[in-house]
């Protein structure tokens, strides 16, 4: 044997040892998961599980921004919910009853075990109440107009900034129970307050353990893992998570900050409210103007909601701005500076189209200028309406589209709608 076949030999006899190897090792860590006790069990059965801090009853805003808004920390609020009318009132009678002049439609899940973009019925609120006992149909939309008014504010949000315009959207969630949802996250802070059944909440704190929770949805938004029954072997790192279990009974209320992991499952009747807020803008909010005393006439028709989904682009560029300023405010040229570096940069514009869109920014800044002091300061800048800002927001947007385009059609298009957008 020459020594280019004996080599030959070798290489191949070590190759199918370290495929043995690898494989048996493989194997052996594949043993292992499947023995862990969380492997084809519900979502969160793994160890080791702790159970959610507990309170008896909301704190004052400074206590909740200072003990668990900033330091982003949920908290199980006990009997938080029965502040609100609606505690007692909401029976499925009481909504029959309401005297409605028209319809009022609603969208509807029709599968209780969520299914991320299963197809929405819509339907009226009332023809919903009669039927959804004794069906697989699950409300998720927003808290009706005509019994907003049996909704109290919790004293933790009661801060003119946050009623201002920094609460999103305030969510109804109505079934025969049994529903169960995927895991995921949302953008914004969220307090779910159950009105009828129970609800149990699996909590994931996202910097601890948020890479070993697989987002695998095409958009990220949320996981694929059967929520029922967690893979370890094709999700190994979920035997590394602690889980933070909370368990809501009826007037019951539970704060999760912005981005935490989170799975939820309801049983019986079940009917809750959430309330999504602005984790930016709440950062921002001046917590003397808080309320020191709780007001239980503040209810929830009286606010003006941003809107989930439809995050605020001036807000999300000014507000860090203004912060990050000793003065906490900007000038009319400082701001077109910024305008121009951020959102004109790399574009060769005419200086004639150059002076036209500078001119659109500075009725811009006169706009968020309400005393007309010459600068926009954050306290201005923060109680300005959410649907006064979205009329502003549109000239950002405007702006984003005349930087991403190189098609001269668009470009030509943009520019017209910045030129000629009326305040």
């Amino acid at each position: 044997m020459d020594v280019q076949t004996l080599t030959n030999v070798l290489f191949t006899l070590i190759s199918s040892l370290f495929s043995c190897v690898t494989l048996y090792e493989g194997s052996d860590t594949n043993h292992y998961l499947a023995q862990e006790y969380g492997h084809l069990k519900p979502f969160g059965s793994g160890r080791p599980i702790h159970n959610v801090e507990t309170i008896a009853e909301f704190p004052d805003p400074i206590t909740f921004n200072t003990e668990y808004f900033t330091q982003q920390k949920p908290v199980l609020i006990q009997g938080g919910a029965k502040i609100s009318p609606a505690f007692d009132l909401w029976t499925d009678d009481y909504f029959l009853k309401q005297d409605l002049q028209k319809p009022v439609n609603i969208s509807v899940e029709t599968l209780k075990k969520e299914v991320r973009g299963q197809n929405m019925l819509e339907m009226d609120f009332k023809e919903f109440v009669k039927i959804y006992p004794n069906s697989t149909y699950y409300m998720v939309d927003l808290v009706p107009e005509f019994i907003q008014k049996d909704l109290v504010l919790p004293f933790s949000l009661q801060c003119p900034d946050l009623m201002g315009g920094g609460i999103d959207e305030v969510i109804m969630w109505l079934s025969g129970g049994g529903t169960s949802s995927v895991v995921h996250s949302d953008p914004s802070d969220n307090l779910n307050c159950v009105y009828r059944g129970t609800k149990d909440f699996i909590i994931v704190d996202p910097l601890k353990y948020g890479e070993l929770v697989p987002f695998d949805s095409e958009d990220q938004s949320h996981s694929l893992l059967d929520v029922d029954k967690a893979d370890y072997v094709k999700y190994p790192g979920l035997a590394k998570v602690e889980f933070i279990h909370a368990h809501l009974e009826p007037g019951d209320c539970l704060y999760i900050p912005a981005s935490w992991i989170h799975q939820v499952r309801s049983y019986n009747i079940n009917l809750a409210v959430n309330i999504w807020w602005s984790n930016l803008f709440t950062q921002y909010i001046d917590t003397d103007t808080c309320l020191k005393q709780f007001d239980q006439t503040i209810t929830l028709d009286k606010l003006e909601f941003a809107g989930i989904g439809k995050p605020l682009l001036i807000r999300y560029w000014l507000l860090p701005k203004l912060s990050s300023r000793s003065s906490k405010s900007i000038s009319e040229s400082e701001m077109i500076d910024s305008l121009n570096s951020e959102f004109l940069f790399g574009l060769r514009l005419q200086q004639k189209r150059l002076g036209a869109i500078e001119d659109m920014y500075k009725k811009l800044f006169k706009k968020l200028d309400e005393n007309n002091d010459g600068l926009v300061t954050i306290k201005e800048f923060m109680k300005i309406p959410p649907k006064q800002l979205e009329r502003y927001d549109v000239i950002l947007h405007y702006t984003d589209k005349l930087r991403a385009s190189l098609d001269p059609k668009v470009l030509a298009d943009e520019y017209w709608k910045i030129t000629h957008y009326e305040f």
